[in-house]
């Protein structure tokens, strides 16, 4: 069976952000293959969102409203629950799509017929309709389980893990533990569906990423807190150690960075304490640590000696 635009719920998750969500409604109109149909699934915004998007008095568009906001993850299983084509997409109301990316998702699923995921890389911009757009020639790497997805996202391509496509019947049997990992659960969800029939990682940025002050994804100060992404951690560690030699080095080599990074957005005081903290909940032995170490530092070594020769070769810097 071919698989066409027709075989692909396409959804967008909004609340109160109407001015935004207009512009990713019209990226996803923009696409080279455009969807029929497009519902949002607004989670109890004021009237003045309803009115912008009945305004566009577009047949295409359908609304379906709630009378008070009842949490991102009610939101989502709200639309989950509603999907009915072979596949599943699940946008957010601040980002711009990629005028090529329902066009080469559907190249991808008519190639894999069945795969469980389809994600992309993406870009982040304070004014992503301002970034000017590329023709993209499809790229992408396959993996038969979550394990590839669960390297590249460790190793840090900047994975785009909100407007990901899924097969729907896999889709509903997969459920978020935000109890476990609060704001960051859409990763472990991923990789679970992973698990269903491989995934495809396409290369290019084709979600730009907004950024922006009403965003609470780039806050810390609402979760997730150190023990929603030390559960996260434990979760690589555990798949990594079965993963042979290769995925123990990803872990081993950028665990030390990714603590760094979460130390700072934790705003501790002490690196220190928060890495014992880290490494005593993963149980890490002394040894484990003595390696992490020496990567971190042989890293951080070769990032500057070739910073340096860039420098010699191209500047002419000393």
């Amino acid at each position: 069976m071919s698989i066409n635009i027709k075989n692909l719920d396409v959804f967008i998750l909004s609340y109160n952000r109407e001015y935004f969500l207009i512009k990713t409604i019209k990226s996803l109109f923009n696409q080279t293959i455009k969807p029929n149909k497009i519902t949002i699934f607004d989670n109890g915004s004021t009237k003045n969102l309803i009115k912008q998007i009945k305004n566009l008095n577009d047949p295409r568009i359908f609304l379906k409203t709630t009378n008070a906001n009842k949490g991102v993850n009610w939101n989502y299983t709200r639309a989950i629950k509603e999907s009915k084509s072979d596949y599943t997409i699940l946008f957010h109301d601040d980002d711009i799509i990629h005028y090529q990316y329902l066009e080469h998702v559907i190249k991808v699923l008519n190639k894999f017929p069945d795969i469980g995921l389809i994600c992309s890389g993406m870009l982040h911009s304070k004014m992503p309709e301002r970034l000017k757009m590329k023709n993209l020639k499809l790229s992408y790497k396959h993996f038969n389980n979550s394990l590839g997805l669960m390297k590249m996202a460790y190793w840090g391509f900047p994975i785009n893990f909100s407007s990901s496509v899924y097969k729907t019947s896999f889709l509903k049997q997969i459920q978020f533990k935000t109890n476990v990992y609060q704001k960051i659960s859409d990763r472990p969800f991923m990789f679970e569906i992973a698990k269903f029939n491989g995934v495809v990682l396409l290369q290019a940025p084709y979600i730009y990423y907004r950024v922006h002050e009403f965003q609470d994804s780039n806050t810390n100060e609402t979760g997730p807190f150190e023990n929603h992404i030390i559960n996260l951690h434990k979760l690589y560690y555990k798949e990594f150690s079965k993963g042979g030699i290769l995925s123990q080095f990803i872990f081993y080599s950028n665990f030390k960075q990714h603590l760094i990074k979460e130390n700072k957005n934790l705003k501790n005081q002490n690196f220190k304490d928060y890495k014992t903290l880290v490494t005593n909940s993963l149980r890490l032995s002394a040894k484990e640590v003595k390696i992490i170490d020496f990567l971190h530092f042989f890293k951080i070594f070769m990032i500057f000696k070739l910073y340096r020769l860039i420098n010699r070769t191209f500047f002419h810097h000393s």
